[in-house]
């Protein structure tokens, strides 16, 4: 009896089992539609947050490109402001290296002249001059001669800004150009102990050119255009 028991239950069983099969398969097919409905939404939301990255970096990089155009105006500003406190200081300096300074506008030529303040020696005398502007003047022609003798006077010997230093006899303005006018005392240029190779003016007269050493301080007469 209870093989008979038995056969029956094993036969209801598998009359069972095509059902059985059914639900499995309705179960898988109901996970797996579950399963893609959620990697969808995952990858859903991996889109969402990109594209907001995306969105984040570009206004990261338009504030960027905002500060560095600031950036530049400012650079910009500051130094167009260093500019102008450059011409500033170079005219506050010109002036100050020119006050008390004379200088006389010679209606000829058209160059103002003016005496250095203290003797020197030549070299420094021109280097004084070019610090101001100008050179140890440069004398062409008698009427020149002339004008400088009523400015400046003709008592006191004045160095001007001729040198025959690199070629005895060759005589040479500051600038290179070969003198062509000449107001030499008479005697004179002697190049005395074969040591004077730098001009002056009012020697023994008015107007008078002598050769001399440049070691002895005098004043220089300093012109600019």
């Amino acid at each position: 009896m209870a093989r008979q028991f038995g056969n029956g239950m094993l036969g209801k069983v598998v009359s069972m089992l095509p059902l059985i099969l059914s639900v499995f398969c309705t179960v898988y097919v109901i996970m797996d539609i579950v399963g893609k409905a959620g990697t969808s939404n995952q990858i859903t939301q991996i889109g969402a947050s990109a594209e907001e990255g995306k969105e984040t970096a570009g206004r990261a990089l338009q504030n960027s490109e905002a500060v560095r155009q600031q950036l530049s105006r400012q650079i910009s500003t500051l130094e167009n402001q260093s500019r102008k406190i450059e011409t500033v200081v170079a005219e506050m300096s010109f002036q100050i290296k020119n006050a008390g300074i004379n200088w006389i506008k010679n209606p000829k030529t058209g160059n103002e002249y003016c005496l250095i303040p203290h003797p020197l020696s030549w070299q420094l005398a021109q280097k004084w001059a070019q610090e101001h502007g100008g050179n140890l003047v440069m004398i062409n022609d008698q009427a020149e001669n002339d004008w400088l003798v009523k400015t400046f006077g003709g008592q006191t010997e004045y160095w001007i800004g001729m040198t025959d230093e690199k070629s005895e006899g060759n005589w040479f303005w500051i600038i290179g150009a070969p003198v062509q006018y000449f107001s030499w005392q008479k005697g004179e240029p002697d190049n005395f102990k074969k040591e004077q190779h730098f001009g002056i003016t009012n020697s023994k007269g008015a107007g008078m050119w002598n050769d001399a050493t440049p070691a002895g301080p005098r004043i220089g007469i300093v012109e600019r255009k």
